[in-house]
């Protein structure tokens, strides 16, 4: 880093994606070696990336205090009108054309979810290519979707749902039999607990971004498609608890 800075005479940015599946120890040896760099007060930065749900072990790690110290930006849900144009104009920009409406129904799919936006639209342009169709129809686009749900749930939901505790669970699960959104009295009272008792179950959830609070008193998904997973595993779920 030192000799890179010093020969070219210009700061060095460096950029790390998917931060969750990097190696704790890789990721230890690189930034006690920016701090370092750092302290030399040479010209350094260092951006990372991951998914909201996963990233917090990284940040929060023993011996990663220094990350704690950067600066954090989470990507909102992009508006659905945005997400239709921009599939639309990527994939034909690859020579692959959508039927009327059919950029709509990919965009939908999406929830506006960075990630899920990229599933869903490689796997129904990698359908049409497959198929050496220069069209992608209403067959491409349901068989991309439900792929990029499969997906979805194997690289996000099951993850996600692998690092909380069975608390967190049986909050999640409480949430998913009352709604996309509800109160959190009546996710209290669905645990037969008092709203202050799963305070910290609730706080932990939102800092992990597995949910968000829309409004004063109010838990809705974070995540989509959770309340689907949980709904269409609820029996699995409540055997491990």
């Amino acid at each position: 880093m030192r000799q890179t800075i010093t020969k070219n005479g210009n700061g060095l940015l460096i950029t790390l994606d998917e931060v969750q599946d990097a190696e704790l120890d890789e990721v230890r040896t690189l930034s006690i070696a920016i701090q370092q760099v750092i302290g030399e007060d040479l010209d350094i930065a260092f951006v990372f990336a991951g998914l909201p749900s996963m990233i917090e072990s990284i940040i929060n790690g023993k011996t990663l205090t220094f990350l704690r110290r950067a600066l954090p930006f989470d990507l909102k849900a992009v508006a659905v009108t945005e997400v239709s144009y921009s599939l639309e104009e990527t994939i034909e920009a690859s020579g692959v054309e959508l039927q009327p409406g059919i950029a709509g129904q990919l965009a939908e799919a999406t929830q506006g979810y960075p990630f899920m936006i990229q599933l869903v639209g490689y796997y129904a342009w990698q359908l049409a290519r497959r198929a050496h169709t220069a069209i992608i129809g209403e067959e491409e686009a349901e068989r991309g979707i439900a792929t990029a749900r499969e997906r979805f749930c194997a690289m996000v939901i099951e993850p996600a749902l692998r690092r909380i505790p069975p608390t967190c669970i049986a909050y999640l699960l409480s949430m998913a039999s009352l709604g996309q959104t509800s109160s959190t009295s009546m996710v209290a009272d669905a645990l037969n607990k008092t709203p202050q008792q799963v305070s910290s179950v609730r706080s932990r959830l939102l800092r992990e971004s597995i949910i968000e609070a829309p409004s004063y008193g109010k838990v809705s998904f974070a995540i989509p498609y959770m309340r689907n997973y949980l709904y269409e595993h609820k029996a699995e779920l409540e055997v491990e608890l």
